[in-house]
């Protein structure tokens, strides 16, 4: 009985976050996401092209997605051979239905994500996934797959949890679908995990050859020497990176050097990720932490990251939330709402409902009291993210002209010509402090996670 009753609410969360997706798929979602390239990118594969030059990935992309990019544009897909891997079987589908069924993959490896979170937390279900909502449907709108990263962090964590440390590495590869996030929890799950090391090397052996069967070994080294360099030199000047390399070009670096800079930066972020991991696993018997603390701690360095791939620091927040006292779940219910809301879009109603229910379920794990105390703690802290909103997106809004974009040959790299597109696109580039104010909270949400971790053990 207990059981069924703990079951419904969960349910209940479920089932409106399918209708949600269901209304995002009628809207045409699918053509302006990301989605749109990892599908032509894993179709150029399937033909036997190239999936990071301009063409075939252009002309599939104007297939699939009329007028969601000018005629000369194209939409890299800076992926890991072993990702079109996993993508393939999509390509035998219809862009629409392939969109539709990665939608709902990606809401079921959310749920499960919950699942397993629960039963390593005691949240419940329900409010795990009532809190990871707002970023779940973010992802699913631009079409990304940081959700399924997510997915694999937690099962990894679960694992490491219960010392089933070849499940654990199994799941730290699945993690790979985002190579900076995965190679993060691969190394802290090698380095602070000397089971696991065999199966962890088993498992990334089978990436690698999956990877070389999708792309060949001449993709595989373009994609390492050319596609991510270039990748990150596009997105340096992009407003909507969170990524270190952005705000040291915004502070008057040279792109080259700033992307010099954030990559040193990056490796130190990721050596006091796992440092502070071994500290939270070793004195707070958390050992989870060794895969879930390094992939939020990542977030705060390095030269390539989006507000899409915040949500691989909520595994993290849950569980420290989970564990410290009571005289700091004020200070755990800030870093899961910095962490847990979408700062970085002007609510419609349906995401502003989205975020209230994540604010109210929020409280609810980190606040003890009456239903009205909890309530009112709700309400404050609704009417404070309302505030923000409207200070961080207020205001007029001028769109800057767009230039005149140059010609790409169809022989150069994709993130090439992603880059002319972005500079000839001031709306993608044009910086003010309103822009800024939009990353702030998921910088001050992983600064307060590991020092909440750190300062506990």
């Amino acid at each position: 009985m207990n059981a069924g009753k703990r079951a419904w609410p969960f349910a209940l969360v479920a089932v409106a976050l399918v209708v949600v997706v269901a209304v995002m798929l009628r809207a045409g979602v699918a053509q302006h996401g990301s989605f749109k390239a990892f599908y032509c990118g894993a179709y150029a594969v399937r033909a036997g092209a190239d999936p990071y030059l301009v063409e075939p990935l252009r002309t599939c992309e104007h297939i699939v997605a009329r007028q969601a990019l000018p005629a000369q544009a194209v939409e890299p897909a800076p992926l890991p051979g072993y990702d079109f891997a996993f993508l393939l079987p999509l390509t035998l589908l219809p862009f629409g239905k392939a969109a539709a069924a990665f939608a709902y993959f990606s809401l079921a490896a959310a749920l499960a994500a919950a699942l397993l979170l629960a039963r390593l937390t005691k949240i419940p279900a329900y409010a795990i996934a009532a809190i990871s909502a707002p970023l779940v449907l973010l992802n699913i709108a631009f079409g990304e797959i940081p959700v399924l990263t997510m997915a694999a962090l937690s099962a990894a964590g679960y694992a490491v949890h219960h010392r089933r440390y070849g499940w654990a590495a199994v799941a730290v590869a699945a993690a790979m679908l985002q190579p900076q996030i995965g190679v993060a929890a691969a190394l802290s799950l090698f380095l602070l995990a000397p089971r696991a090391r065999f199966a962890l090397a088993v498992s990334l052996a089978a990436l690698g050859v999956i990877c070389l069967a999708s792309i060949g070994p001449a993709a595989m080294l373009a994609y390492v020497q050319h596609v991510l360099p270039a990748q990150a030199a596009s997105e340096v000047t992009a407003a909507d990176q969170y990524s270190l390399a952005h705000q040291l070009f915004l502070l008057g670096a040279a792109p080259a050097t700033a992307l010099r800079v954030a990559g040193i930066t990056g490796v130190a972020v990721l050596v006091a990720g796992i440092w502070a991991a071994a500290v939270a696993s070793r004195r707070r018997q958390a050992p989870e932490m060794i895969v879930f603390l390094p992939a939020a701690a990542v977030l705060l360095g390095g030269v390539y990251a989006h507000d899409i791939l915040v949500i691989v620091a909520l595994p993290a927040a849950l569980a420290t939330v989970a564990r410290i006292a009571q005289p700091q779940r004020a200070f755990g219910l800030l870093t899961l709402l910095a962490l847990a809301l979408v700062w970085t879009e002007f609510p419609g109603r349906a995401l502003l409902v989205v975020d209230v229910v994540a604010i109210v379920a929020a409280c609810g794990v980190c606040l003890s009291g009456t239903i009205a105390a909890v309530a009112g703690s709700a309400a404050l802290c609704t009417a404070a993210f309302a505030l923000f909103i409207v200070l961080v997106h207020g205001g007029p809004r001028s769109v800057p002209v767009t230039r005149q974009m140059a010609s790409i040959a169809s022989t150069s790299l994709a993130s090439d010509a992603w880059r002319a597109y972005l500079n000839a696109t001031p709306a993608r580039t044009v910086n003010n402090l309103q822009r800024t104010g939009q990353k702030v909270p998921a910088w001050l949400g992983v600064v307060l996670l590991v020092g909440l971790c750190v300062r506990r053990a």
